[in-house]
C-alpha cells in the first residue's frame, strides 16, 4: 500500500522494471505507437503501489480518484472543518484572517476566465458567512478564494502531506529555487455552493491533483483531443459545457462529436488525478474547501512541449501578416508567454534546472559507492531499490534490493547505512539539492528515469526548432541577484564543461578544456551530458529517438 507521509515528505522509489518500461513508453509517446488513456474514470478503492500508480496513470495519463484514506491524517481535514462537514469560519479566521487572498466572481466574465480581485480572508470570510446564512441567492456577487499560494504564505502550517504519488514534481522543484519571481503551483481553494470554474485544462498542459477538504464537487470532463469538438464558429473554445448553446450547430457544428464526456462527484477527502490535456469543469455543490498542485515530471513533459509547440505555432500563424518585421521571432515567443507562461527559452532553463541536478547527484552518489559495496549485476548499484519512504536503517535490506538483508551488526549493513544517510545529506537528491520544501531522499531509478525523458525532450527539441541554446552567460547574469541559482547556473556553464571532460563520464578524446562550450547552455551539450550520465548507469541507448 502506498503511504501518505507527514512531512517532512520523501521522494518515491521506482523500480528497475518499471524504470525500463516507462522509457519505452514515454519514448513511444513521440511517435505515437504508446499505449494511451481509457476514456473513463477509475475510482481507487486502495491506495496502489507507487510503481503501479506510476505505470497505470502517470505514464498513461489515465483519470482517477483515489479513497479518501490519503488524507484522512491531513491536519486541514482536522482543523478547517466542523463536525458537521461544514468549513470551520471561526478557526479559518483566527489563523488566517490577516491574509491577503486572491477571489474571483463568479458572476463576471473576464476572456475566458472569471474577473479576480484581492481581498483580506477575513473579508472573504465574512461574506461567506453571510451569503450561507442567506441561503446562497442567485442575485448577489458569486466569490470564489482561487489560486491562493497557501504553503508560501503560511510555510510552517503543514496543512497537508503530498501523497507520494504526485511527488515527483518538476514544476515546484524549479519555481521553489528560483529568486526572479515568488511562485509556486500549490492552492487552496475556498467557495460557497455553486461558485466554479470554467471549461480549460490546466496550466502548461500539466499533472494536477485536487484533494476536498470539505464539501463536494462536481467535476466534467473530456479527454484529450475532444475539446476540439467543443469549439465555436470562430475557433473559440467553449466557456461553460453546461450552456444550452452547445446544442445549437449554428455556434457550435462539432460538438455532438465529443462521445465522452464524464461527469464525477468528488466526495470530502477524495483526491482527483487530473491527467494532462484533459479538460474539465469544476463546480462547488456545497460550501467547499480543496488544496489543489499543479504538477509535471518526466512521464507528461511531452505534453508540456507539444503544448508548446502547438501555441507557437498558432501565434506565427496569428501575425504571419508582420513575418518580415526585424525581430519577429522574438516578438512571437514573447506573445507565446503571454499566452502559456512559458517560452522555448525557459523552458530550456527548465529542463536544464531538473537535468543538472540529477546529474550532479547521481555522479556524486557513484563516486560514494565503493566496489566492495556493489554488486556489478545490479542495475544500478544498490542502494537504488531501498525503500526510501522508511527511515535509512529500515530501507536498505541487501545489494540488489532481493529482501535477503543483513545482520544488523555487520561492517557491510553498516556501510550501506551510511550511503542511505548519504542519500538524505546530499550525495542524491535531496529536497535542498533540489529546492524542494517537502523531499528528503530520491531512488536513483527515479532520477535516471527523469534524465532519460529530458533526454527525450531535448531530441525533439533538435529536431524541430531552431533553439539551440539559451542566452550569452552575460545577458543571463546581468542585473540578477548572485545568490540565483539560474545566474549560478548560467555563470558556471565553462566550469561545467571542465568538469565533464574530466569526468568518468567523459569521452577519452575529449582531452582539451577548449573543446568544452564556453558561452552559452546548448541542448547539444545538455544533451551529451545526460547521455554520458545515463551510460554510465546501464541506460545507454535506450533513451534515444
Amino acid at each position: 500500500m502506498a503511504q501518505c507521509l507527514p512531512q517532512k515528505e520523501h521522494f518515491p522509489t521506482l523500480a528497475k522494471e518499471v524504470l525500463e518500461s516507462a522509457v519505452r513508453d514515454v519514448k513511444a509517446q513521440y511517435t505515437g505507437k504508446h499505449t494511451t488513456f481509457a476514456p473513463q474514470v477509475v475510482y481507487l478503492a486502495e491506495l496502489p503501489s507507487y510503481n503501479d500508480f506510476f505505470a497505470k496513470f502517470l505514464v498513461p495519463n489515465q483519470l482517477c480518484v483515489l479513497t479518501e484514506a490519503a488524507t484522512r491524517q491531513w491536519r486541514s481535514r482536522q482543523d478547517w472543518v466542523c463536525e458537521d462537514g461544514s468549513p470551520n469560519f471561526d478557526f479559518l479566521q483566527h489563523a488566517f484572517g490577516n491574509a491577503t487572498v486572491p477571489v474571483a466572481n463568479c458572476k463576471s466574465k473576464e476572456f475566458s476566465a472569471h474577473t479576480k480581485q484581492e481581498m483580506k480572508m477575513s473579508e472573504f470570510l465574512t461574506y461567506w458567512r453571510q451569503y450561507r446564512e442567506a441561503g446562497h441567492p442567485a442575485t448577489d456577487n458569486s466569490w470564489y478564494l482561487k489560486d491562493w499560494h497557501f504553503t508560501r504564505d503560511f510555510p510552517d502550517y503543514n496543512a497537508y502531506s503530498t501523497c507520494s504519488f504526485f511527488r515527483s514534481d518538476w514544476m515546484n522543484e524549479f519555481w521553489d529555487t528560483r529568486k526572479d519571481i515568488d511562485d509556486d503551483y500549490r492552492f487552496v481553494y475556498m467557495g460557497p455552493k455553486n461558485t466554479w470554474t470554467p471549461f480549460h485544462a490546466d496550466v502548461f498542459r500539466s499533472y494536477s491533483w485536487s484533494a476536498n477538504i470539505c464539501g463536494q464537487k462536481r467535476w466534467i470532463f473530456f479527454p484529450p483531443g475532444e475539446e476540439e469538438h467543443l469549439k465555436d464558429i470562430h475557433n473559440s473554445l467553449v466557456y461553460d459545457v453546461t450552456t444550452k448553446e452547445l446544442e445549437d450547430p449554428g455556434k457550435f457544428p462539432n460538438a455532438h462529436k465529443a462521445e465522452h464526456r464524464i461527469e464525477i462527484i468528488q466526495h470530502p477527502g477524495e483526491t482527483i488525478f487530473v491527467p494532462s490535456g484533459w479538460h474539465h469543469q469544476v463546480e462547488n455543490l456545497e460550501d467547499t474547501i480543496s488544496i489543489n498542485h499543479n504538477w509535471l515530471n518526466g512521464c507528461n513533459v511531452r505534453q508540456c512541449w507539444a503544448h508548446l509547440k502547438a501555441s507557437l505555432a498558432d501565434v506565427e500563424q496569428e501575425i504571419s501578416d508582420c513575418r518580415d518585421m526585424d525581430g519577429w521571432d522574438q516578438q512571437c515567443q514573447t506573445i507565446l508567454r503571454a499566452l502559456t507562461g512559458l517560452d522555448y527559452k525557459e523552458f530550456l532553463r527548465f529542463m536544464e534546472s531538473v537535468a543538472r541536478r540529477r546529474i550532479q547527484a547521481l555522479s556524486s552518489w557513484k563516486q560514494k559507492v565503493t566496489p566492495s559495496t556493489c554488486d556489478s549485476t545490479a542495475f544500478p548499484c544498490t542502494p537504488h531499490n531501498a525503500d526510501l519512504q522508511h527511515s535509512p536503517s529500515e530501507a536498505l535490506t541487501s545489494p540488489t534490493g532481493n529482501g535477503e538483508g543483513f545482520d544488523d551488526t555487520s561492517a557491510q549493513h553498516h556501510q550501506y547505512e551510511e550511503d542511505a544517510l548519504n542519500l538524505s545529506e546530499g550525495a542524491v537528491l535531496n529536497g535542498q539539492d533540489l529546492g524542494s520544501r517537502h523531499w528528503s531522499y530520491c531512488n536513483v531509478n527515479h532520477a535516471l528515469f527523469d534524465l532519460a525523458s529530458i533526454a527525450l525532450v531535448l531530441q525533439d527539441i533538435e529536431q524541430h526548432t531552431s533553439l539551440r541554446s539559451v542566452p550569452e552567460v552575460e545577458d543571463h547574469v546581468a542585473g540578477k541577484d548572485k545568490n540565483d541559482p539560474h545566474v549560478d547556473i548560467a555563470a558556471s556553464v565553462w566550469e561545467e564543461g571542465k568538469k565533464r571532460c574530466t569526468s568518468q563520464y567523459a569521452d577519452e578524446n575529449c582531452s582539451e578544456i577548449s573543446e568544452c562550450p564556453k558561452e552559452s547552455i546548448s541542448t547539444e551539450f545538455l544533451l551529451e551530458e545526460i547521455s554520458q550520465c545515463l551510460s554510465a548507469f546501464g541506460v545507454e541507448g535506450k533513451w534515444k529517438l
